[in-house]
């Protein structure tokens, strides 16, 4: 092949290299061209929301429901409840039959309507125990020292006859009765105040609306003005009862011990108080051997 051919074949040969070369350049330019100008997917669908009522701090069963206790926040509506609660006036002035968590969802099932001063206070029972009022007669009531929730120990005394430690039978049968004694002991132990039965008492200085003294004399200066108190102070609050809730049978035993007489005394607990106390009934004997008064001529 002389030197002609041979150069001509080499032109031949880069002529086709570049026709590819163009060609797979412009390929490409084209397919950019195609994927920028695209037209874009579909529009997501937006997801549909709804209100619900939720607890903006922990709220224990029997308390009735405020403003500052519901806040009102959207979820996805496939998560609302049917009995779900959109309005914060729904919730207002209506009992929570159960606890609520700071961030729980409020629901119909769990709120009652109150119909009384007392509040509807068996929505707060659970179906194994009943209420029972009891009378307060002793020196914690009057001075209004027990609250709606606290822990306390009922104190009873009452007369009963003792039966004598055992002893040597008698010759013959006595017909002298036993003459009853009174005996102390702790009737319950760890009870929850449920609900208090109060009397408010008309202050011994009433106030008018603009918070100063009341006064007979028309020309008098008036007092200064006093913070008005956000609810009757302990000594405008006469403790008339005491709402208890027992099972059953306790009822029972605090019914028989009413009837029979007994005195009652409450013993405030601590709040974190979780034991029981061990103790034993106090008679006249277990006082005579506590301070040795049987060894006295």
């Amino acid at each position: 092949m002389n030197s002609r051919a041979r150069t001509g074949l080499l032109i031949a040969i880069a002529g086709v290299f570049l026709i590819a070369l163009g060609m797979f350049a412009a390929a490409r330019i084209l397919d950019l061209h195609v994927t920028s100008g695209a037209a874009p997917g579909p529009t997501p669908v937006p997801v549909a929301k709804t209100l619900v009522a939720f607890a903006a701090n922990d709220v224990t069963a029997g308390t009735v429901l405020t403003a500052s206790d519901v806040v009102l926040s959207e979820i996805p509506i496939e998560f609302a409840p049917r009995d779900k609660v959109t309005k914060v006036d729904d919730a207002v002035g209506r009992i929570s039959k159960t606890d609520l968590v700071q961030g729980e969802m409020i629901l119909e099932h769990n709120l009652a309507n109150p119909t009384g001063v007392a509040y509807d206070v068996a929505y707060v029972l659970d179906d194994k125990h009943v209420l029972m009022a009891l009378p307060a007669t002793d020196l914690m009531s009057r001075e209004s020292m027990v609250k709606r929730g606290d822990i306390v120990d009922i104190l009873a005394s009452y007369d009963t006859s003792i039966a004598p430690a055992a002893q040597p039978a008698p010759a013959a049968p006595t017909t002298t009765g036993q003459a009853p004694q009174q005996v102390t002991f702790t009737a319950f132990q760890r009870l929850d105040i449920t609900a208090i039965v109060i009397s408010i008492l008309a202050p011994q200085n009433p106030v008018n609306t603009t918070g100063s003294a009341l006064t007979n004399a028309s020309n008098a200066p008036a007092a200064p003005a006093a913070p008005v108190s956000p609810g009757p102070g302990r000594d405008q609050v006469a403790v008339q009862a005491y709402l208890l809730a027992l099972e059953p049978q306790n009822a029972l035993v605090l019914k028989y011990l009413k009837d029979a007489g007994a005195n009652f005394d409450l013993v405030l607990r601590a709040p974190t108080s979780s034991g029981q106390f061990q103790l034993t009934p106090v008679t006249s004997q277990y006082i005579k051997e506590l301070y040795g008064l049987g060894l006295l001529p």
